[in-house]
């Protein structure tokens, strides 16, 4: 397993920045790199899907969906939606990263489903983003979305 750098407060005042200025496809990128050093293969989504892109480890598929803006809050309602439909899509889980938070009533239902819903708040998805600063520049990007250029 790939040893966990700490990231500094530089690292974490740079991510704090992007979580409010990068675009989707940029927050898709630093997140899909995060995850690959840690042993998850990605996969991309067509673009203008809710899904950011696929991820598969242990033969368990995610879907991963960014909403970055940091004035909404993510409903249960919404959460449920995307369960459904990442569920007809064939995948296990999925995974939320928002900038905005959650409803409390969305933050219950993730503790309750927890095995197939993970969310990850403003400081959580700031953590992650400081840890994929910390990492090398890969020579490629470790998946391509639909329509963005690498």
């Amino acid at each position: 397993m790939a040893r966990v750098v700490r990231p500094d407060a530089v690292k974490l005042e740079s991510a704090r920045a992007l979580i409010t200025s990068a675009s989707r496809s940029e927050m898709a990128r630093l997140l899909g790199q995060w995850y690959a050093s840690q042993g998850w293969s990605l996969g991309q989504w067509p673009s203008g899907a809710w899904i950011d892109f696929e991820m598969v480890r242990h033969g368990v598929r995610t879907l991963v969906s960014l909403d970055h803006s940091s004035s909404l809050r993510v409903s249960e309602r919404a959460l449920l939606e995307l369960l459904h439909t990442a569920e007809s899509l064939g995948a296990d889980r999925v995974l939320v990263a928002s900038g905005g938070g959650y409803s409390w009533a969305a933050e219950r239902l993730a503790r309750a489903r927890r095995s197939s819903i993970e969310i990850l708040d403003a400081k959580q998805l700031q953590l992650v983003l400081a840890r994929a600063l910390t990492l090398p520049v890969p020579a490629r990007a470790p998946f391509r979305l639909a329509g963005v250029a690498a």
